[in-house]
């Protein structure tokens, strides 16, 4: 489940209607990743994850078939507390590191709801393009309060589509600066300061 979903939106924001249903949509996914951006941080849960050197391996789904899939050679993923629908994010590997969303899972397989956005890799590949190394996998954990600051800055993104690279603006109480890919007025971003991580250099 993503960081908040359509009906959350609209009932934090006492939408009525279904006028808005595909902007907050299709936004929910900038914001998530503004988020985690900002906030330097991916809520990764402390307790479930997979590591591994040679087991886990990647591979890109096509239109038609079931998706995009990350695979388990040692079928540890329902030990190691992994569940269908939920987040996960990938560290290491390079290619395919971020955050995906899980719809089915297996002892061996986790399968995505994504299609063609992962890059088949394999442990046993070693060419430049597909070396992976060392591999963790752990289940995000979004906040309950963290829905707040996510529904009003897609409300937000609805009043204000067009984003500009100010750093940062005041004028008055009102004040903007970036974050990530977007802008949003410091009142909204002040709800994630509990949740921001120093950035280690």
């Amino acid at each position: 489940m993503a960081i908040i979903t359509l009906d959350e939106v609209k009932d934090i924001l006492q939408i009525d209607g279904d006028s808005y249903d595909n902007d907050i949509d299709r936004l929910i996914p900038y914001v998530q990743e503004d988020i985690c951006d900002y906030c330097n941080n991916w809520f990764k849960d402390p307790y479930v994850y997979r590591e591994s050197v040679s087991y886990i391996s990647f591979i890109r789904g096509t239109t038609g078939d079931s998706g995009d899939v990350i695979i388990d050679d040692d079928s540890k993923f329902l030990q190691k507390g992994f569940l269908s629908d939920m987040d996960v994010v990938v560290e290491g590997g390079g290619a395919n590191v971020g955050i995906h969303h899980v719809t089915s899972a297996v002892a061996g397989q986790l399968k995505l709801d994504s299609t063609g956005e992962l890059i088949s890799q394999d442990p046993d590949d070693t060419g430049d393009n597909n070396w992976i190394g060392e591999i963790k996998i752990s289940r995000i954990k979004w906040p309950k309060a963290i829905k707040l600051a996510a529904a009003q800055m897609v409300h937000y993104l609805i009043e204000h589509p067009s984003p500009t690279n100010v750093l940062n603006e005041r004028i008055d109480d009102y004040s903007v600066t970036y974050a990530g890919h977007n802008t949003y007025p410091q009142r909204i971003l002040d709800g994630l300061k509990k949740y921001r991580r120093a950035v280690v250099i």
